[in-house]
């Protein structure tokens, strides 16, 4: 008989924008699958995610920019044997343009806009679709940044340190964009297959 293991999972950027609706969906709909659920940003602690779940999660507050703080926090929950990695940090900050409340403004303008946007876009040449589509980008942080590739090295060299063996690694990014931070949708009455 082989003794199989409940995976140990870490979503990392677990309070961003992209992230903030897996760690609830993977304790409320996955709980029996996974042994814990650990969610990784500099500021959350344990009621974080206090309205959208009653179920336990280990909060693990880190700078992804220094693997040794990285290896510290991992051993001093235990350092948990980390099989499955959610990755959703950015390093990319997107410039800072106005308040949080300019920008709630703009996007429901832009809503407001958006089929004459896209019958525009429909019969716009190409150059048209890559600055608009550019700008965006810009305006939400995207863009090459050498920080990405440190702050992933550096939780992945944690991992191995304190005794995990990554099984899965999902790489999560521009799930802003299509709208996955609202977390998952169903139908009334469907049940979510």
């Amino acid at each position: 008989m082989q003794l199989t293991l409940k995976p140990r999972e870490i979503v990392v950027g677990a309070t961003g924008m992209a992230a903030n609706g897996i760690l609830p969906e993977l304790l409320n709909s996955h709980s029996d699958v996974f042994a814990q659920v650990i969610g990784l940003s500099l500021d959350i602690n344990e009621k974080t995610f206090r309205n959208r779940t009653s179920k336990p999660y280990i909060a693990l507050s880190a700078n992804l920019n220094d693997k040794d703080a990285i290896v510290k926090a991992l051993q001093k929950i235990g350092s948990p044997k980390i099989t499955h990695v959610y990755w959703y940090a950015e390093a990319n900050r997107p410039p800072k343009l106005a308040s949080a409340v300019m920008w709630r403004r703009l996007l429901a303008v832009a809503d407001a806009f958006a089929p004459a946007m896209h019958g525009i876009l429909k019969i716009s040449p190409q150059s048209v679709h890559d600055q608009l589509y550019g700008t965006v980008a810009y305006l939400a942080g995207s863009g090459q940044n050498e920080r990405n590739q440190i702050w992933m090295g550096n939780m992945l060299d944690a991992i191995q340190q304190t005794g995990g063996k990554v099984e899965s690694f999902m790489l999560g990014c521009g799930g802003k964009h299509y709208g996955m931070h609202l977390g998952v949708f169903t139908e009334p009455g469907d049940d979510g297959v």
